[in-house]
């Protein structure tokens, strides 16, 4: 086998697979053949099938064990998939934990050790599939960023009944973050009642009662309370929810058009699902919100974008693809430089980089010096918890930053400011009220000072809210 050094985590060592541990491996591997159908195999597997399988294996598809105590507690290997030559890029992922260690972090320790070695062999896609019963399996997938795909029906039989069978994936780029609403969609995605939520055929106060009752378990995938009840804000459909803010800011004289090529952003929102970089973060920007962007941008055509929080691109990315084409520019503006540089990553695998400026420094002072003017401003910043001034504290930063960008705001310039939650469009679900309540405190100085400067402005459900402003005075 292959020469890799012993890894230890909390209390267990991961090594390859030898020769020497198939007894061990057998006994596990017999186990869930005879009691489960988490492996659909019908026959025990003799030692002599056991040293096959470990020959079957190399470099590129390996077998590891945990050991704890000296002995093997749990097997993981990559598997080929399918045989065929063009699927070469991706591979199956299988875990097994001997029965008296299961739910003691060994499987997650197990897994994420052998993504690594997944992305260190170039695979792009690691697939999982689960027999639809095996649910400490499917969290374990979900809670290391694994989408469900979907269910293949009664594909096994075993024990005298059917076995439907899930789908996971793990797209190797995305294994340490990805966008919120597809960490939340994923989780929720195996629930009837979430799918009927989704497809408009259950009321969001009925699905609230449903996302209650299964809280705890939920949270045990690795959601967070605020998370799960942030699905409850959901747009249903996104571009529905953008056709209706477009309408309503072309009824209000903000903009001049709602037409925006649908067909190019659906290609486009494809493309970033899948190729966008988010390393270790995650993002709480909903489709319904990066729509709205896009479409306000196409519509407005602005030459200079002030974007005050970089948010790793991410905002940016659904302008600047459109800022290529006018010869427009976009300032991404942040004070962490890590922020920065993944913004500048991400720009630079969409080929934007050319209409982007990197302005790692206090947006306040930048603007202060400067004095760029610009015709749209994406307002999405955060300062620090705790600090001298309360003004430059978590959402109250929106008031001296909007203050300092203003001067420079063309008369016809916009403005879109995200994670304005002041409304709760769900009365029973109580969760929010404390954050509205939290917000309007942190928003005292900005509201006002919106009002007073800008003839327009309106405030949108979105499921992190988001306000539109234009029309300086």
């Amino acid at each position: 086998m292959i020469d890799h050094k012993k890894i230890h985590t909390v209390g267990l060592t991961i090594r390859p697979a030898m020769t020497e541990d198939l007894d061990e491996i057998q006994k596990i591997y017999n186990h869930f053949v005879r009691t489960s159908v988490y492996t659909m195999d019908l026959e025990e597997k003799s030692y002599a099938d056991m040293v096959e399988w470990l020959d079957s294996h190399s470099e590129r598809f390996p077998i590891y064990v945990g050991i704890r105590d000296d002995k093997v507690i749990g097997i993981v290997s990559l598997s080929k998939w399918a045989e065929r030559k063009g699927f070469y890029p991706s591979c199956e992922i299988s875990i097994y934990l001997s029965p008296c260690r299961k739910a003691q972090g060994y499987g997650n320790n197990l897994l994420q050790y052998m993504i690594q070695i997944a992305k260190k062999n170039k695979f792009t896609t690691i697939v999982s599939f689960i027999t639809s019963t095996n649910k400490l399996a499917k969290n374990l997938a979900i809670k290391n960023n694994f989408i469900f795909v979907g269910t293949i029906k009664q594909v096994g039989f075993k024990f005298n009944r059917s076995i439907d069978l899930d789908i996971y994936q793990l797209m190797i780029h995305q294994t340490t973050g990805n966008t919120a609403y597809q960490k939340i969609d994923n989780a929720l995605s195996h629930y009837d009642w979430y799918m009927n939520y989704r497809k408009n055929r259950l009321e969001r106060s009925d699905y609230l009662k449903y996302l209650l009752q299964f809280k705890q378990k939920l949270m045990d995938t690795g959601l967070s309370e605020d998370e799960i009840h942030l699905s409850t804000r959901f747009s249903l459909n996104d571009e529905q929810t953008v056709d209706y803010i477009l309408n309503d800011l072309r009824n209000r004289k903000m903009i001049s058009s709602v037409d925006y090529p649908k067909d190019k952003f659906d290609l486009l929102a494809q493309k970033i699902s899948q190729e966008f970089i988010h390393k270790s973060c995650i993002t709480y920007i909903f489709p319904e919100e990066s729509r709205l962007l896009y479409a306000l941008t196409y519509i407005t055509k602005p030459e200079t974008m002030l974007f005050l929080g970089s948010y790793y691109g991410y905002w940016a990315i659904w302008a600047t693809i459109l800022l290529k084409e006018t010869n427009g520019v976009a300032y991404l503006v942040d004070t962490d430089q890590h922020m920065l540089a993944l913004a500048e990553k991400n720009m630079k695998k969409f080929q934007c980089d050319s209409v982007v400026k990197y302005i790692n420094e206090d947006a306040i002072q930048f603007l202060a010096r400067e004095k760029i003017p610009h015709d749209f401003i994406v307002l999405d910043p955060e300062g620090p918890k705790e600090g001298a001034d309360p003004d430059l504290l978590d959402k109250a930063i929106y008031y001296p930053m909007m203050k300092a960008a203003h001067p420079y705001l063309t008369k016809d310039g916009i403005i879109l400011c995200h994670n304005i939650l002041l409304t709760n469009p769900i009365l029973e679900d109580p969760y929010f009220a404390k954050k509205i309540e939290y917000n309007n405190i942190q928003f005292s100085k900005f509201l006002p000072f919106m009002m007073e400067h800008y003839t327009a402005g309106v405030w949108y459900d979105t499921t992190e809210g988001v306000g539109v402003f234009s029309q300086k005075k």
